[in-house]
């Protein structure tokens, strides 16, 4: 198998893994608020606490990789994020819970740093933007592999959510497979040019409010949909085999506008993904028995529209 192939693997496989962690406790909000007497608001910050990590895992991995390369910051990242899962899974206080979420989300902010590049910088020119588009899919494919854990653990949820949380170790599997199929950074031995930010500005700024945007739409609607969606009469069961066939739709969404990125202007793709998004989001929830059956079509339709975001 060709090294850009194991790039390809390496890189969706541990953006698969963050993903899959990021979202997992979104499923057990009632047992963690039972469990360590929290409400929903301190649940929803354990969830942000995440978000806020990976901002910073960013800002510091995003300077290591430059400097020690891809391949060693994806490996810390990976198994970085995967073992404090482990830690929070068995935390016995809220503030260790809390402290490891946020540790947890400094290295998954790592990983996705890293993984991104490393596998651009593996890919061939002329499949740049396919292979971009495959390892993006690893998103949906990770939230889809947390519904099909939800239905698997459900019948035993209330008193076995720390093992469902435990599941989050998986993804530790694919530092060792980066060390020994990734070669050394494919930038060694390349001349280095120094670059001023300050020239790329303008697409950095555009580019990162685009960004949270996307991130803040999607997470408004999945984050707390496997809390919302019971209350209106949605089975537990039913939320769980939802969020697995949205989760893949957003997998093939990703790829999709990874390949249409060759052929088309990047800024009409964006633009139409976020109008899908934007209005589809209004009608993903039914608020209102009038509002059900255009629910889950318009669920669909909105993580369509978001499979614009690598873009």
């Amino acid at each position: 198998m060709k090294t850009y192939a194991h790039a390809t693997i390496s890189s969706t496989g541990a953006w698969m893994g963050n993903i899959y962690d990021l979202t997992l406790l979104t499923y057990i909000y009632t047992e963690l608020e039972r469990y360590f007497h929290i409400d929903l608001l301190m649940v929803s910050l354990l969830f942000a606490l995440g978000l806020i990590g990976r901002f910073f895992g960013g800002i510091i991995f995003g300077s290591l990789n430059d400097t020690m390369g891809s391949k060693p910051v994806m490996i810390i990242g990976t198994a970085g994020y995967a073992i404090f899962a482990g830690i929070m899974a068995f935390s016995p206080t809220v503030l260790i819970l809390f402290t490891a979420r946020f540790i947890q989300g400094v290295f998954m902010g790592g990983e996705w740093t890293a993984g991104t590049v490393m596998s651009y910088e593996f890919a061939p020119q002329n499949l740049k933007g396919t292979i971009v588009g495959i390892v993006q899919s690893g998103y949906g494919i990770g939230y889809a592999l947390t519904g099909l854990a939800y239905v698997l653990f459900l019948p035993v949820m209330a008193a076995d959510w720390r093992f469902f949380l435990l599941t989050g170790i998986i993804p530790l599997i694919i530092a060792p497979y980066t060390m020994f199929k990734i070669p050394s950074d494919k930038r060694q031995g390349v001349v280095k040019e120094r670059a001023s930010l300050k020239g790329y500005m303008k697409p950095f700024i555009k580019s990162s409010i685009m960004m949270s945007g996307f991130f803040a739409a999607y997470f408004s609607v999945f984050s707390f949909y496997p809390t919302i969606a019971p209350s209106f009469g949605v089975s537990h069961s039913m939320v769980g085999i939802m969020m697995i066939v949205t989760s893949l739709v957003l997998a093939m969404s990703f790829v999709l506008f990874g390949r249409l990125s060759l052929k088309t202007r990047k800024k009409y793709l964006i633009i139409a993904g976020s109008a899908v998004s934007m209005v589809s989001a209004w009608f993903a929830i039914p608020f209102s028995s009038s509002l059900d059956m255009l629910s889950v079509p318009a669920l669909i339709a909105f993580t369509v529209g978001v499979g614009s975001m690598p873009v």
